[in-house]
Formats: C-alpha cells, sequence, structure tokens
C-alpha cells in the first residue's frame, strides 16, 4: 500500500473499534516476521511465492463461518 502498510493498517482499524479478518501475504519467510503478523492481528501468515491452492484454503480457514 502507497501510504502505510498492512500492520498500520490493521492497528487503525483495531484502533476505531473495527474488526476485519485479514491474511498477510510477504516476501519475507522469517519466523520472526510471521510471529509479528500474528500479534499484529492477521488470521494467516503467507509467504511469496505461493501455491495458488494455498490462499484459497487459508482463506477458507480464516473466513467466518
Amino acid at each position: 500500500m502507497p501510504e502505510i502498510d498492512g500492520f498500520e493498517f490493521i492497528e487503525q482499524l483495531r484502533s476505531e473499534g473495527r474488526s476485519i479478518r485479514a491474511i498477510n501475504f510477504s516476501a519475507d519467510a522469517r519466523e520472526e516476521e510471521r510471529q509479528a503478523a500474528l500479534t499484529a492481528g492477521f488470521q494467516a501468515y503467507l509467504t511469496k511465492p505461493i501455491e495458488i491452492a494455498e490462499p484459497i484454503k487459508t482463506i477458507q480457514i480464516a473466513a467466518p463461518n
């Protein structure tokens, strides 16, 4: 995103009292980045490149029932 990153966006929404399900897509495969994303409120963390079935499966798991 041009002005803020996903972490800032999630934080902004949460500070406004809004809830959103989100999946973080990143080229950074370090475990500390994955943990930071999950701690920030992302439901899942996927690293690029990805298999096409992976985001579909992750969306199904992260989506509300």
